[in-house]
């Protein structure tokens, strides 16, 4: 087995990449194929850090899970979750991750009022069907969708 961490070339520019660089890796051994050992998940979760802010106590009650967004399916990866540019609605971008066509249900923490499919650049160009706080949708392999949702405040 053999690791390359960098290949820099000496043409055009000999002095191209010719710096300190910091590297991190992971082994993950695992049973059967990439997909059957999760490693696109490992992997994931290696490179996608998760923040932490510390708050004073508060009153109120929380359920053991929560998640603002969820889907229930697990070859498909939310990117992003963000405020519209243009709106107060909330961006919700995944993508597929193991070439398989698939039909997924989205569900949201809050009640939705409309949920549209939109471009990259979030112009709408599909109404989606919604049912309390779920919609469902179907992804192609290696399909990014990117969706705008309207909740009930």
């Amino acid at each position: 087995m053999r690791l390359t961490l960098l290949k820099s070339a000496a043409e055009p520019n000999v002095d191209a990449d010719r710096e300190i660089h910091k590297f991190n890796y992971s082994l993950y051994p695992h049973i059967g194929n990439w997909r059957e050992g999760k490693v696109q998940v490992m992997a994931y979760k290696f490179n996608c850090h998760s923040y932490a802010e510390i708050e004073n106590a508060h009153f109120g009650t929380l359920p053991e899970q929560l998640s603002l967004v969820s889907l229930n399916k697990e070859n498909v990866i939310i990117e992003v979750v963000k405020k519209a540019e243009d709106s107060e609605d909330i961006i919700v971008r995944m993508f597929e991750f193991q070439n398989k066509r698939t039909k997924v249900k989205c569900s949201m923490l809050k009640e939705i009022e409309c949920v549209s499919e939109t471009d990259l650049l979030e112009n709408s160009f599909k109404e989606i069907d919604v049912h309390d706080n779920n919609f469902e949708f179907e992804i192609k392999p290696y399909e990014i969708k990117t969706f705008k949702v309207k909740l009930i405040c």
